[in-house]
């Protein structure tokens, strides 16, 4: 994927408000580009386009009618002497990828003037310090291949006859000297009386043998006979019959089903009403329905722990409303999406094993169902605090770790999310996210929210001291009249959000400086 690609994706994934301010936009392209997808001054000409206004101007001038190709080339002229430069093609390519980036531009003006120059000489590779381009990947269309006027000798265009060969001689066998055919043309029927003669004998020894089969059973029928006891029970006409073999019912005593399901939980019937044998789907060996005043409960054994891994992942995601741990046998997983019924699942790995919990209604708390689950004595732990050891050393430099209370996920993308108590009032948001690319997602919210109340920092990161930059930090106003602070943790993939109490930027911040988490 090429630069004005990748920043197209920039717009649909965060935005295209991020091409409005320089800062945010040098931030933004740190974080989504990967390694190498652009030269330091790529990135300079870009940031130069938002922040001198050349890429503002060429797209109010597209928007009032104008052609793009004009506009890209007054805006680059326009930055190109307001840069001091006399790059102008350079100039004139940054504002074309920004104008691809929102829409305004189309993919062919990126490429003419990336490569606009002199003409090369025919026939002949120009001469270019530019790094060559990437290998195609499967996603780029390669160009159309240039119509042929004529056919190259020996070759055969579309569409054309084929040229006139010789025919082949027929096929047989390729000696010199011609061979006597193994059948004639006409073939002559062999004589009638031949055949009559041949077919007589052949009828009179096929009624012998059967003569003497039927002589041979009938002795060896009477001689069976003589040899059984007179005493002997007749023979059993069904004997030979194959007996269906039945399985035994399966065993839906609460005692029975807490021994075959201890790995789940000592006492996994707890709170069970009753029971049942559940369907059967493709990849189990055996499935429970019990039922409970607030909903139901799901008890499966799997073929595989490929199966049972499918079904985890059915079951555990990183959507809002999540709350997940994992431990050596297997994981926990509470699911409570906005308007949605909640559910609880967990699983063990060595037994194959897996409980699912779900409400009845999505009036029921999701902590109904946790309450349940830690009554069955379970191997893992429903998570109450701070799980993650990078995001438990990062939350300590503000807040007490066990000040923390577990909730269920507030971002999409996030492994948990916890909320912690601090002095003055504050609260103090945690969270881990799953990968690099759902932490930008999130980070770029505040960071846009922090542009439009006029809080943005220039630029928007935090160090250790004169450390290097640990990750971004965002100020903005909260609902309720209220101020927060948003910074994350590149090496961790953590963030924090802590909420003042009222809008008082500067005690905010001084709290944040100086936290005394311990005093």
């Amino acid at each position: 994927m090429e630069l004005h690609e990748n920043l197209y994706q920039l717009g649909i994934s965060f935005g295209r408000d991020v091409f409005d301010d320089a800062d945010g936009l040098r931030a933004a392209l740190d974080d989504f580009l990967d390694e190498g997808a652009a030269s330091t001054g790529d990135i300079n000409l870009l940031v130069d386009a938002v922040r001198l206004g050349s890429f503002r101007w060429m797209v109010s001038t597209i928007e009032s009618g104008a052609e793009p190709a004009r506009a890209i080339e007054s805006a680059g002229d326009l930055l190109a002497r307001d840069r001091g430069s006399a790059d102008v093609a350079g100039s004139r390519w940054a504002c074309a990828v920004l104008g691809f980036a929102v829409g305004k531009v189309t993919d062919t003006d990126v490429r003419r003037y990336r490569t606009q120059g002199p003409p090369p000489p025919p026939q002949a590779q120009p001469a270019s310090t530019s790094p060559a381009p990437p290998p195609m990947s499967p996603t780029m269309v390669p160009p159309p291949a240039a119509p042929q006027s004529a056919s190259a000798p020996g070759t055969q265009l579309a569409g054309q006859p084929a040229p006139a060969f010789s025919a082949p001689p027929p096929a047989g066998p390729a000696y010199s000297q011609p061979q006597p055919p193994v059948w004639s043309s006409q073939p002559t029927p062999p004589p009638p009386a031949k055949k009559k003669k041949g077919l007589l004998p052949l009828l009179i020894g096929v009624g012998i043998g059967l003569v003497i089969l039927a002589v041979v059973f009938g002795v060896l029928k009477l001689t069976g006979d003589d040899d059984k006891d007179p005493g002997a029970e007749p023979d059993d006409p069904k004997s030979g019959e194959t007996t269906e073999v039945t399985e035994d019912p399966l065993d839906l005593d609460f005692i029975a089903i807490n021994e075959r399901y201890s790995a789940l939980g000592t006492r996994v019937t707890t709170g069970q009403s009753e029971c049942l044998e559940g369907e059967l789907l493709s990849g189990q060996t055996e499935s429970l329905d019990c039922t409970f005043p607030q909903g139901t409960l799901n008890l499966t054994t799997y073929d595989t722990l490929e199966e049972l891994e499918a079904a985890r992942l059915r079951e555990v995601n990183t959507e809002i409303g999540g709350r997940y741990a994992k431990a050596a046998s297997g994981v926990v997983f509470s699911f409570a999406p906005e308007g949605a019924t909640p559910t609880l699942y967990w699983d063990n790995d060595s037994a194959l094993q897996s409980g699912l919990y779900e409400a009845s209604s999505a009036t029921v708390e999701v902590g109904a169902l946790a309450s349940v689950f830690q009554s069955v004595g379970s191997q893992v732990q429903y998570p109450e605090g701070l799980t993650d050891p990078d995001l438990t050393d990062f939350a300590d430099l503000w807040v007490r770790p066990n000040q923390c209370d577990r909730i269920q996920t507030l971002a999409r993308g996030e492994l948990e999310e916890s909320l912690c108590k601090a002095r003055k009032q504050i609260q103090v948001y945690v969270g881990k996210f799953e990968n690099k690319a759902a932490m930008i997602a999130y980070r770029q919210t505040r960071l846009r929210d922090s542009r439009r109340d006029g809080l943005i920092l220039n630029p928007p990161d935090w160090t250790y001291g004169d450390g290097p930059v640990e990750g971004r930090l965002a100020d903005s106003y909260a609902e309720g009249d209220r101020v927060l602070r948003y910074w994350d943790l590149n090496a961790c993939l953590c963030y924090m959000e802590a909420y003042y109490p009222t809008n008082d930027l500067q005690a905010l911040t001084d709290w944040w400086v100086d936290p005394r988490p311990q005093g």
